[in-house]
This record gives C-alpha cells, structure tokens and sequence, in this order.
C-alpha cells in the first residue's frame, strides 16, 4: 500500500512493483499515467463528455506561448503543474503584466515538488466551490461513488476543513445526481480499479467543471467512511485480492454529517510558519462521534523535513448541526504543548456564522483572514475568537450530595473543559457512589472526569484522569493506582513546585490560591506575579485557581493565565450555563489569551 504521499501516484513505482509481481494497491500503471497527468486527464474527461474547464489542449512550453494561450482563455486563468497534487505548481494570474512570473513559479515549483516542470492553463473560476466525489472500483466492472466530500475551505490552495456531505449540494440533490452520475462514467470508461478521487469546481451558477482526478486513497476519507459506515482502507485490500465490493459498500447509502480538520503543526500567528520541535504534552478528545487519526504522542519530535500535518480530527453527527458542536467541543479539548498548531485558527472557523450556515467557497478562508485585519506579525490575532478553558471543580463544601447529579448536568452542559470531583474529609464509600452518578454524565458531555486525592476511585470507576495535593505522595505511584487513567495532575504553590511537578510527570498542573480562599486558610495567597514566570519555565497546561472570580479573571488573564478554575462563584450561581458565558466572553475580549 502506497499511503497517500507521491509514491500513491507515481505510475513508475506502480509498474516496478507489477514487474516483481507485488500487488500494488491501487490502479494500474497505464491508468496513473492517464489521470495522474493532469492535462491528459482533462482530455480524457472532456473525450467521455464530462464538462471541463476552458484551458489549453495540452502543456504549454514557454512564456510566448503562454501568453497567446491566456490571451486566446482569457483572464484570469490558473497555471497548473501537469504533474501536481496538494496545491503545488499551481498559479492564479490576473493580467498578463504577471504572467510570466506566475508562469516561471508555477513552473520551478512543480519541478522542485514533482520533477516534472510541465504546465497548463486553464480559466481560473473565480470563487467556486471545491467538491469531490469519492469512487470505488473492482476488478468485476462494479462501480460506486460513496458522495461527496466539500473542500472548499482552503489557504493557498491546502486544505484545513472539509466536510461530508457538501452543505452546497445538500441544497442541490439534482447537481448532486449529475456528479455522482458523471463521476461513475468517467470511471467505467477508462477501466479504473481499486479507490480514486474525482475532483470537481462548482460555479456560482451551479455549472461544475472537471478539476483532476487522484487517483490514491485521499487525506480527507476518513469523513467517507464516517457516513457511509465502511472502513476504504479494508476495501482497498480486498479489491486489490480479486474480491468483489463489500456488499455494505455496494449499496452503501451515505447518513449523518462528518467533518475533519487538519491538525497541522503550524504557527498561524506568524503566517502558519512549520513549527517543528518536541511535543511536551498531547491530550486528544474522545467520546461518542470522535475520532483522531494521529502517528503523535507526548514526546514525539515533530521533524522539520516533511508535510505539517501530525493529526486529523474527525466528528460525526445525526446532523450538520450537532456535528459542528462536537467538533468546536473537540477542539477546545485538543490540548498540544512544545508547539504551535492550527487549532485555534480553525476553532475560529468553526465558530463562525458564515461556516455554520454553510455559505463559504474557495476564496472564503482569505476573505476571513482580510475581515480580521489579521497581521502575519501579531500573537493577537485570533485573540477576539479565544475562550478561555474553564476547569470546573464539583466541590462538597459548597453543595449538598442531593444535588451533585443536577449540578454535574448543568456544569456539563455549559462547555466547561474538564471537570473534576473534590469532596474533602467525606467517606470514601460516599465518593465513589458520586463518582459513579458524575462519570457516566461527563461520558454524555463528553468531558473529561478528574477524582481529587483517591486514584483508587478514579480507576474504579475508569476516570480520565486523578488530581492529587502538594504533600499527597508520589505522583508515579498516583499513577499505578489509578490504573488507566490518561492524566494526573498536581497541586503547586510556586514556580519551584510546578516545575518539580513537571520532572515527576505530571501531565498538568494547578497553580494557586492566587487570591485568599476560603477552601485554603492557611495557606497565603501567591498573587499575580508570579502567573507569567511559571508560564515561561513549565512547559505543561497550567490551571490557576483561587479565589478567581468573574470580576478579578481580566487582572488573571493580564497577568499571563490560560487555563482558570473558578469554584465557589460558579457553584453558586442560579444559571451556571450564563455564568459559563460570561466568563467565555471576557476570555475572548481580552487580548493576552495564548493559544
């Protein structure tokens, strides 16, 4: 199996392999060469009638002729390497004062990517919509497409976001037929076996135009297989054995709604430069309709050399709706320390009304980025959009046990990050009978369940994670207790703690009372000083706590925090989801929120 890099299309090593008589897993060689190369795939889709955009019959050799070509198409057009995928070798040129610089870019871009420097020109669509159908393929002349993914939300032509089925075509099922149904033709006629793309653009006015077609398994599948209910990878195996399509596949009906977005190790507070390095911490969401593909681990040294991408998140849903909450949900879970990533850019994207009510295209993601005034320089620049990550702690001492349920529930519900159950100088019989009425509840929310002090109860009732004191023993023997717990976290009181907490491995740490508490009364409240100091020397999610109210967090946030726990006040409050709001929006209008 090739994977989805260059060799997946690469008719070369297809035919090296069929010559040492191994199974390549895939098409045939004869047919990458065909579709592989995009000028001679157009032909071919324009030969079986499938519409094309408006662009030179073949490569185009230098820049005269280039200029005759785009004069004869008419501007704008798109310079496309013959040999491309992934967004290299392509670009757009508005006038012919830039063609020639477009076209020599377009052209040592290709070369340097796929050693192969060969162009064509094609009318750029201004604006259109990206979709692609999904096709599967085998050796006994059956052929399905699984719908249609949207790609359409794209920076410089790569991919961040793309979703199944297209929010476009869901308002066009008769568009959606006459794809699918070109899709399946193209395929039949030019004898393709085994899984493929056809990549297509959808104009304003509803006319789609053949882009290209990949033939490879595709980054975005995953969304495919979510709401057809079906493993591509499998199917690939058994079509490349001689087997016929998985009943399920052939008469697959594709449900529900699924959305991935590319984790990519990116700075998108400096114009998404690679940020390669060691990654200190990983925690990755989980839950009913969640699904993380990832090589990635606490420890893990991203390299420099390769493609940015270190994860894909995948959420599904009965509806497009519930699918867009679970995945902001699981992106503000995603917890990645050591290095930069393209989360909070995208959870920006999530948040926004133009995506959630689906009216976005190709040049959306630019138009966004332009409307933010966002400035390549800053570390503001997705600070409007930050929600501060809210650790809510389910304390005895401020709720009587008849109410735990009803308040996990409300707790819960309001979009906290992690929630955790303290009940201090209460029999550990009692705990864990809460902790068995709280945990099935996170598990509903999807949020992750801490037990303070008590591992034991924390792996009896299969917690996330145990979160234990200053002076409670050793973190590692923490750790065995609680069995498969995924985090431990400590208590520290300074700088000096935290950083020892973080040799010990913990996975997270709680620094305070900030402000005098009553839950601590002799223990003096450490202020604010010290929040940027221990931000600086612990590379580790740090929770500040104490006495943190919805008035003080603005002086909190200031000072360098990015996580709080607010316990009383929150406990307190008759409307704990508008509580949780409010403090959602002061975490996004103060502009010192890190991502």
């Amino acid at each position: 199996h090739p994977g989805y890099g260059f060799l997946s299309e690469n008719p070369d090593f297809a035919e090296i392999c069929e010559s040492c008589k191994i199974k390549f897993i895939g098409p045939s060689a004869k047919v990458i060469s065909i579709m592989g190369d995009k000028n001679e795939a157009r032909a071919t889709a324009k030969k079986f009638k499938v519409p094309v955009t408006p662009g030179t019959e073949g490569t185009v050799s230098n820049v005269q002729e280039a200029r005759e070509e785009a004069a004869k198409i008419g501007y704008p057009v798109m310079i496309k390497a013959s040999a491309g995928g992934g967004g290299k070798g392509m670009r757009p040129c508005f006038n012919e004062a830039n063609l020639e610089s477009s076209f020599q870019n377009a052209r040592n871009e290709a070369e340097k990517a796929f050693g192969n420097g060969d162009v064509y020109i094609e009318k750029l669509i201004l604006n259109p919509h990206h979709i692609e159908f999904q096709i599967v393929a085998d050796s006994h002349g059956n052929v399905v497409h699984l719908g249609e993914r949207d790609c359409s939300l794209q920076r410089r032509n790569q991919k961040i976001i793309e979703e199944a089925p297209s929010p476009l075509l869901n308002k066009n099922k008769r568009l959606r037929k006459k794809m699918g149904d070109a899709s399946v033709r193209l395929v039949k006629e030019i004898g393709y076996e085994n899984c493929g793309t056809i990549e297509y653009l959808v104009d304003e006015s509803g006319d789609f135009y053949f882009m290209e077609m990949n033939t490879r398994i595709q980054v975005e599948h995953p969304i495919t297989e979510e709401i057809n209910g079906c493993d591509l990878i499998k199917e690939q195996i058994r079509i490349a054995a001689g087997e016929k399509l998985s009943e399920h596949v052939q008469n697959s009906s594709p449900r529900q709604h699924s959305i991935e977005c590319r984790i990519n190790a990116e700075d998108p507070y400096n114009n998404f430069t690679p940020s390669p390095g060691k990654i200190n911490f990983w925690f990755q969401p989980g839950g009913r309709g969640v699904r993380v593909d990832t090589h990635v681990y606490s420890g893990y040294q991203v390299p420099p050399f390769y493609d940015s991408m270190i994860a894909k998140l995948i959420v599904t849903g009965a509806t497009r709706e519930i699918a867009i909450d679970r995945m902001q949900r699981a992106l503000n879970e995603f917890l990645i320390e050591g290095i930069k990533t393209t989360i909070p850019f995208q959870d920006a994207i999530i948040k926004n009304s133009d995506f959630r009510s689906g009216n976005y295209n190709i040049g959306w993601v630019e138009a966004f980025l332009n409307d933010l005034k966002y400035d390549h320089r800053s570390n503001q620049s997705y600070n409007h959009y930050s929600i501060v990550k809210l650790y809510s702690i389910l304390d005895l001492g401020y709720i009587d046990e008849e109410d735990i349920a009803i308040k996990a529930e409300s707790i819960c519900d309001s979009g906290i990050s992690m929630l955790q159950l303290r009940a201090k100088n209460h029999d550990p019989e009692r705990i864990l009978e809460m902790a068995k009425v709280i945990r099935p509840i996170c598990s509903k929310y999807e949020v992750p369940f801490i037990i303070n002090d008590y591992p034991k109860i924390a792996a009896e009732v299969s917690a996330d994670g145990v979160h234990i004191g200053q002076n409670d023993g050793e973190l590692e023997e923490a750790r065995k207790l609680a069995g498969n717990c995924k985090i431990v976290g400590r208590s520290t009181h300074c700088p000096e703690q935290a950083k020892k907490a973080h040799e010990e491995g913990a996975d997270y740490i709680g620094f305070g009372p900030l402000y005098p508490t009553a839950t601590k009364p002799g223990r003096p409240a450490i202020g604010l000083n010290e929040i940027a100091l221990v931000h600086d020397e612990v590379p580790l999610p740090i929770f500040c706590i104490g006495g943190i109210t919805e008035q003080t967090l603005p002086e909190v946030l200031s000072a360098g925090a990015q996580n709080v726990v607010i316990v009383s006040n929150l406990l307190q409050s008759e409307d704990i989801k508008s509580y949780v709001l409010r403090i959602q929006r002061i975490g996004k209008n103060n502009s010192y929120q890190k991502s």
